[in-house]
């Protein structure tokens, strides 16, 4: 059976098995440590979750910057790993389904024949989306009017990078 094997260092529990075809979402990201008066590490982490929402942690942990190329280094392969081995397949289902018309939600967003639904029943049409991209999230909003838009943070919302990517492809296949 094809999955995801997670190993717990120096404990004595078993390791943890996520099947491929039961991994629905993921975010990831760097989550800071704060001492009293100064940062003093960082948590690199990807969280996944399953059909029956369970929610496995892969975290890397550097405090007071030792190891710190290291652990991003690790936590980086381990992120291109997943996305070449599962999270790939995920986009590219998404994608399945844009191209054959059907209307489906991601990350919040209700993808729809015309274009994108956000909250309040705002909607984009697909010439209109327009994307700003940063390093720890992104923004949809239309293209003549940043104000109405909805905000997506990689560590916090489920399958933002999937969605970031997604609409990504998409409005540039309709340039």
């Amino acid at each position: 059976m094809e999955g995801l094997k997670i190993e717990r260092p120096l404990t004595f529990a078993p390791a943890d098995f996520l099947p491929a075809n039961e991994i629905i979402e993921f975010r990831y990201g760097i989550k800071w440590i704060k001492g009293y008066a100064f940062t003093i590490g960082r948590h690199y982490v990807i969280d996944l979750r399953d059909t029956d929402g369970v929610i496995t942690t892969i975290k890397i942990k550097s405090y007071y910057g030792i190891r710190k190329e290291v652990g991003y280094a690790v936590w980086n392969e381990i992120f291109q790993q997943l996305w070449a081995h599962y999270f790939g397949a995920i986009f590219n289902r998404y994608f399945d389904l844009f191209e054959r018309y059907q209307t489906f939600e991601l990350a919040g967003v209700k993808f729809l024949f015309e274009g994108i639904g956000l909250e309040n029943n705002y909607r984009i049409p697909w010439e209109d989306i327009a994307l700003s991209n940063y390093r720890t999230y992104f923004v949809i909003h239309p293209g003549q009017n940043p104000k109405e838009n909805k905000s997506l943070y990689f560590a916090r919302d489920w399958n933002a990078f999937i969605l970031q990517r997604l609409l990504k492809k998409i409005v540039d296949q309709r340039k």
